[in-house]
């Protein structure tokens, strides 16, 4: 300092103090003896207080809460807590235990452990404020257009709000600058970053957050009204936006990507609670802890489960089918309406189930309802492999009198000789009454459960809608690559020139199995053409006469007698029920339960359970009635029938079925083009006021 030049500069003097302040601490701690060590080893230990520090984790916490800067004062402590490492390990070490590094890394995660419960203040306190953030922006705030007129800016600028939010955000970021100035730590023999144990801590609040939104809100009594469900599902909607919004905004302030964060923990958070819902229908349980997609750094709670029971994807399920139940709903034009006709579910609830659960929590809805379809399928088989076992007719029981009822009505595609003197009456009729009599115990059951199928698969194919929608149009690109990436699959897994050894490479395997989960997110999925489980084709009576207890259930005067045309919804519905536990039938889930069910078996049954079906509607109509022609049915003349009017009650109601399960399968679908002749469909659908045209294949 004694140049001019040198004096005369601020800077060179700075830099010169610095270090006339460093070397003299280095003489100082050079100069420091050996008992003072000592000493101060003594005064510093703190193995003692192991037992004793955890109480003082509230008062820590506090100080943090005040003063974030107070968090390097606590550094030294942290490391002086290292110290209880050192009884416990004396002897190990003396001994020259093998477990010494075990031991090591035991006490060392204590000591991680309670140095991340104390800084845990610091992401309470961050989302505690930015649950104030996304208050005013959610309710306070305008959103902002992407053109505004120079005349509204002063409507927009809501200064005082605004101060509110840059406050706040200013609170956050200082809580952030404390913790990120604490360098990385050597706990025992865990590296400690700060940078991890906040981000950790921001996860742990997260996860907690969105838990207590969804299990918080999506709270339904046994009976909901639309009302009330749609109304869960916007607030479930607006309060995630609302945090997710806030988070987002303050992630330059904690230098973390807050929008990667919040979609990555929701997702886990879906696939957890899915695979707790799934637990219903698995013999082998998976518990909470045991989960491959909990985290011990971040763990997911289960939250409040004691309204309805289940997760909140098991409770958003209930609730929409108890919603669209045949006993309190009408599936007709796309949708589930009261007798009223008031939407009960249609698309706008499935968009509002999206924006409430997002894309995952739907494609975890959909999958639910896959397992229930499953359940009442493997009902369904049961209970007709009971009857055809339990009950006996002769000498040989069930299956011989089925087999001599099918010999008397074969061959199916001839129209049997009329019996008797009354007009209408046919062989075929009489010769099924028996059989339709004999089926009567468990018909009741079998078309309940057929609705029920029905319902679930409709209420599948909604979803899977809304999932291709919403694919189409927040990610047309992925849609368009995955679509073509299926059709190659599809192409080469038919191709016979290809090796199947290389169709069942692991690396292939891997291919599909990444594809499916893609596709299944997208809602590239038709529940209706899909196999759910499968009968051996060797199997005993059971398989041989499934599509003919169905066949003879559907023709019962339970299933007929119930089912009438409706105008205004222009479909089949149940006639007006008398009891108040009466069954209830519904044609559309009706005609979905038996396309489900047939699905499940060989395509041999399908159409023999088609050709048994439709040779009892040709023989309910032969001589019956004159029948319009297509073009007279719409025309003045026929302006004023309806179908009652045009065909016999059971006919009517058996076209109606035909004509639905047709649509539902779609144009491919010909199992009835041989049986029933397409004039008969043509002019059920000109009568009923609906478009006899050709399906486009």
């Amino acid at each position: 300092e004694a140049y001019h030049q040198v004096a005369s500069s601020k800077k060179m003097c700075y830099f010169l103090d610095d270090v006339r302040t460093t070397l003299r601490n280095m003489i100082r701690t050079v100069n420091v003896r050996a008992d003072s060590l000592d000493t101060l080893s003594a005064v510093g230990e703190l193995s003692y207080a192991w037992q004793l520090i955890d109480q003082y984790r509230g008062l820590m916490q506090t100080h943090i809460q005040n003063n974030p800067r107070r968090v390097l004062r606590l550094r030294s402590l942290f490391l002086t807590l290292v110290s209880v490492l050192e009884i416990p390990l004396s002897r190990i070490y003396q001994a020259q235990s093998p477990d010494l590094e075990s031991v090591s890394q035991y006490y060392s995660d204590k000591l991680v452990t309670f140095v991340r419960s104390v800084l845990q203040v610091i992401p309470i306190n961050i989302f505690h404020k930015l649950s104030s953030i996304a208050k005013i922006q959610t309710e306070e705030l305008p959103s902002i257009p992407n053109k505004v007129a120079r005349k509204s800016l002063q409507d927009l600028e809501c200064g005082a709000e605004r101060m509110k939010v840059a406050k706040l955000s200013h609170q956050i970021s200082l809580f952030m600058k404390g913790i990120l100035e604490m360098d990385t730590t050597y706990m025992g023999v865990s590296l400690v970053d700060p940078q991890d144990v906040l981000k950790d801590g921001i996860r742990k609040e997260v996860v907690n957050k969105i838990v207590n939104i969804l299990y918080g809100v999506l709270v339904f009594n046994s009976n909901p009204s639309h009302i009330e469900f749609e109304l869960a599902l916007t607030r479930v909607q607006s309060e995630m936006r609302g945090f997710r919004l806030s988070f987002e905004y303050i992630q330059d302030y904690i230098d973390i990507p807050a929008l990667q964060m919040f979609y990555s923990e929701f997702d886990r958070i879906v696939a957890f609670n899915l695979e707790q819902d799934e637990n219903l229908y698995l013999t082998k349980k998976i518990l909470s802890q045991e989960s491959k997609h909990q985290d011990p750094l971040c763990p997911i709670p289960l939250g409040n489960q004691k309204y309805s029971g289940g997760t909140f994807l098991g409770r958003s399920v209930r609730a929409l089918r108890e919603l669209s139940h045949p006993r309190s709903a009408i599936f007709a034009l796309g949708g589930w309406w009261d007798a009223s006709g008031n939407e009960l579910v249609g698309v706008s609830t499935f968009s509002k189930l999206r924006g409430a659960l997002g894309v995952a929590g739907l494609a975890g809805c959909c999958a639910l309802l896959g397992f229930e379809v499953v359940k009442k399928l493997q009902s369904v088989f049961t209970l007709i492999s009971d009857f055809m076992g339990g009950v006996n007719a002769g000498n040989d029981g069930m299956v011989g009198f089925f087999n001599r009822v099918l010999e008397q009505i074969a061959p199916s595609f001839s129209l049997p000789g009329q019996q008797g003197g009354g007009r209408g009456e046919s062989a075929v009729g009489k010769v099924l009454q028996a059989a339709i009599q004999r089926v009567e115990p468990i018909t009741g059951r079998i078309l309940e459960l057929l609705c029920e199928i029905g319902q679930l698969q409709l209420l599948r194919q909604h979803m899977a809608g809304e999932l291709t929608f919403a694919a189409k149009l927040e990610s047309a690109r992925l849609f368009d690559h995955l679509s073509t990436l299926d059709r190659a699959l599809a192409n080469t897994s038919k191709d016979d020139t290809v090796d199947p050894e290389m169709l069942h490479s692991q690396p292939a395997k891997k291919l599909l199995k990444d594809t499916s989960r893609f596709l299944h997110g997208m809602g590239f999925e038709n529940a209706l053409a899909r196999v759910y489980l499968t009968l051996p084709l060797n199997s005993s009576h059971t398989i041989n006469h499934v599509e003919t207890v169905l066949l003879f259930a559907v023709l019962s005067p339970m299933c007929l007698d119930r089912l009438s045309y409706s105008d205004e919804f222009q479909t089949l519905i149940q006639k007006r029920v008398k009891k108040e536990r009466e069954m209830v039938l519904d044609g559309g889930p009706l005609a979905a339960g038996l396309v489900t069910v047939l699905q499940q078996m060989h395509h041999s049954r399908t159409h023999a359970f088609c050709a048994l079906l439709g040779q009892h509607l040709r023989a309910s109509i032969h001589g019956s009635v004159v029948l319009p022609s297509p073009d007279q049915a719409v025309n003045s003349a026929y302006g004023c029938m309806t179908v009652d009017g045009v065909f016999p009650q059971n006919a009517a109601v058996l076209l109606g079925l035909v004509d639905q399960i047709s649509r539902l399968r779609g144009a491919n679908f010909d199992a009835f083009a041989a049986v029933v002749p397409r004039y008969l469909l043509d002019t059920y659908r000109a009568v009923a006021g609906k478009s006899f045209a050709a399906p486009k294949s």
